[in-house]
């Protein structure tokens, strides 16, 4: 079994400056000890998580995957603000926002997930909310420390980080260890067509 999800990669220059991000925050007693950052390396923007696959489904997915990428062209989101969820004043976990071309990422989420539930695959009931996950709040934090967090997150609304030019799909494998998660690339599919925006 495989833990697989689908997800546009961010680059080089995006990473650096969520980690610059995530080091101002770590530099705020608020957020020093309350939070399990995410390693900038594994931070992407997931669009569909599959949860646990036998690997004689991953053909499929890759060939899924191909005709999804060859009906579209490149599209460019900006990663602006920081947030939490559910709310500020009880934060879990520390995103950073997206904007930009939103619409064309939750047309192709959509598409994914209807792709996905054609394979077998459950439909994903949360729906599409953009972010990319910064860090997440550990489970003995107190109300007063998710409190002062969330007012260090909320003063943070509109910095801008940088851009993810979407430029292809990636079927990545997540191996959970205690020093956090491996990711591997099972699968790329560039953006090569203009048919389905």
């Amino acid at each position: 079994m495989l833990r697989l999800f689908i997800a546009i990669e961010l680059d080089d220059a995006l990473r650096a400056a969520l980690r610059r991000a995530q080091t101002e925050l770590q530099n705020n007693g608020a957020a020093n000890q309350t939070v399990r950052w995410v390693a900038p390396r594994n931070v992407h923007l997931t669009l569909k998580f599959l949860g646990n696959v036998e690997a004689s489904r991953v053909a499929a997915l890759q060939e899924m995957l191909a005709r999804l990428a060859a009906e579209r062209e490149p599209f460019v989101l900006t990663a602006r603000g920081l947030g939490c969820f559910p709310n500020s004043r009880q934060p879990n976990n520390v995103w950073v926002g997206l904007t930009g071309d939103l619409a064309r990422a939750a047309l192709l989420a959509r598409q994914l997930d209807d792709a996905c539930a054609a394979l077998g695959f459950a439909r994903d009931e949360r729906g599409f909310t953009p972010h990319l996950t910064l860090g997440r709040v550990q489970r003995h934090a107190s109300k007063s420390e998710r409190a002062a967090l969330g007012e260090l997150v909320a003063r943070r609304k509109s910095e801008t980080y940088g851009e993810i030019s979407a430029q292809a799909l990636a079927l990545i494998a997540s191996e959970l260890r205690p020093t956090g998660p491996i990711y591997t690339i099972l699968a790329k599919q560039l953006f090569t067509g203009a048919g389905i925006q």
